[in-house]
């Protein structure tokens, strides 16, 4: 069962949604918390894996926030937040929260009693369908990492099946959660950017974009209070210095720090979630949606602006029977055609010469939808890896929503 809190609270009338809008956004900037406001919710960053999610309707306010992954300290932090909210403001506020911390304030209680009893769980979980599990509470909605023998994915990275068996619970605590004590000590900031890491850095490629610079420039600054906190902590000191040299940033942690040694999912090839299709391409790709034309493009990662291209992709999916003919046509004089079938689908390739590229144009098709590939690539090396990639699509048809959570969290 999840571990979660919620606050119900009632404005006296609906038109002042606005203004308890505003007051939360600048009571959050006050408690130096990130809040984006989206309407009818605002959604606050605490940590990764740690956000406190504001609803409304009508005249009710609902306030919660799922707080099994970040661990016992977010949890004692939301509980810390709704006291310091409730002093702010005149409304009233009922607040379930089934640990009973947010009445008691036992953290002790909190972290045995709940959340490492939840956590035996899931490692019982893990051992006893280890022939079937590939991931454990994975929330990513982008893509999914590549399974790695004997190893369970997880939001902290890869961790070994011997972890869930031998560990324990207090050392598996430590690894798992983010946020494992009542105070944000080093061990908590070291593992806010562990997990920026392992799911979102993209390294060489971090001055890439807005985004990959911002989830780049919060990683350093994890480090450096990380290494405030606690000069003697060991850190990823290798990419620490990587991410300095890319933003000529001076640098705080010596070079001559103890190293933790610590990769991330997008180093190597990922599955992108589209639909009932996934995608299987570089992690490092730089990736948007046209909301128009409903196509999925993909960019080779570049470390500055002015590097030459060197491949793209783009995906379009098809009700079966409603797809256009033209998208079967060979427009250009095909120098070669393969075929190959999986369970699921069929796939007709085909490579054009173009002007200044190489066109490799793949079609899968089963009874129910229709996948078009479009890859352009400036070179023949990189035709055979974007030919090694198309031929790891997979075709698994969500139904509900409740076969997107399990595709998401199992």
């Amino acid at each position: 069962m999840a571990i979660e809190i919620i606050v119900e609270a009632k404005l006296d009338k609906e038109n002042e949604k606005e203004s308890f809008t505003s007051f939360l956004l600048h009571f959050c900037k006050h408690m130096y918390l990130k809040a984006e406001d989206y309407g009818n919710h605002v959604l606050i960053e605490v940590c990764p894996k740690g956000n406190i999610e504001v609803a409304y309707e009508g005249c009710f306010i609902s306030m919660s926030a799922k707080t099994d992954l970040a661990g016992p300290g977010f949890h004692a932090f939301v509980c810390k937040f709704i006291d310091e909210l409730k002093e702010a403001c005149d409304l009233s506020f009922e607040v379930h929260d089934h640990t009973k911390y947010y009445e008691e304030r036992n953290f002790e209680n909190l972290k045995y009693s709940y959340f490492y009893k939840w956590l035996q769980e899931m490692s019982q979980y893990v051992i006893q369908q280890k022939e079937d599990v590939e991931s454990l509470c994975w929330t990513h909605e982008e893509y999914k990492p590549l399974y790695k023998e004997g190893h369970i994915i997880t939001n902290m990275g890869y961790m070994a099946l011997s972890d869930f068996q031998k560990k324990d619970i207090e050392e598996l605590a430590f690894q798992f959660f983010i946020w494992n004590t009542i105070e944000k000590d080093a061990r908590y900031y070291l593992n806010c950017a562990i997990s920026l890491l392992w799911e979102s850095c993209f390294f060489q490629y971090s001055d890439m974009n807005e985004a990959t610079e911002k989830v780049a420039k919060t990683i350093l600054d994890y480090l450096e209070t990380a290494y405030d906190l606690d000069h003697e902590i060991a850190l990823p000191i290798d990419v620490y210095q990587l991410l300095c040299n890319i933003y000529h940033r001076e640098k705080i942690i010596p070079d001559s720090h103890k190293n933790l040694p610590v990769s991330g999912y997008r180093s190597q090839p990922v599955y992108y979630y589209f639909g009932n299709w996934q995608l299987y391409v570089s992690g490092f790709a730089e990736r948007s949606f046209d909301k128009t034309t409903k196509t999925l493009h993909f960019m080779a990662p570049y470390e500055h602006a002015n590097k030459a291209w060197e491949w793209m992709m783009k995906a379009n999916v098809y009700t079966a029977g409603s797809v256009d003919q033209s998208v079967f046509d060979k427009i250009y004089q095909a120098k070669e055609t393969f075929i190959f079938t999986t369970t699921n689908y069929q796939a007709n390739a085909i490579v054009q010469s173009c002007d200044e590229f190489e066109l490799l144009r793949v079609i899968y098709q089963n009874d129910e939808e229709v996948l078009v590939l479009d890859c352009y690539c400036s070179d023949k090396k990189h035709l055979e890896i974007l030919k090694e990639w198309i031929q790891h699509v997979v075709y698994i048809p969500i139904e509900t929503e409740e076969d997107t959570m399990k595709l998401h969290m199992n």
